[in-house]
């Protein structure tokens, strides 16, 4: 999922980015941020990210490549947070 950015400080933001929004809205689900995300408990949210996820893995090189196992994180990584380094 993309999500905007703190124009000052580059900080992600709560707020999804309107090409999700827009593709959240062509599976049926009608959500603006990570937090809608994830207190929805609409099971099409999950079966589309995994659909996606399945199309990606048919693509990849090899096994070692395939995502096995995902999860919607309450925020993205940021230097911030204390999760990326400078």
């Amino acid at each position: 999922m993309q999500v905007t950015l703190d124009s000052d400080t580059q900080e992600p933001q709560d707020e999804l980015m309107s090409t999700t929004v827009a593709w959240f809205q062509s599976v049926g689900v009608d959500v603006s941020t990570v937090t809608d995300v994830l207190l929805s408990d609409d099971e099409r949210i999950v079966q589309s990210i995994q659909d996606g996820i399945a199309r990606a893995n048919q693509r990849a090189i090899s096994r070692a490549q395939n995502v096995q196992k995902w999860r919607i994180l309450p925020r993205d990584f940021s230097i911030t947070h204390g999760e990326l380094g400078q």
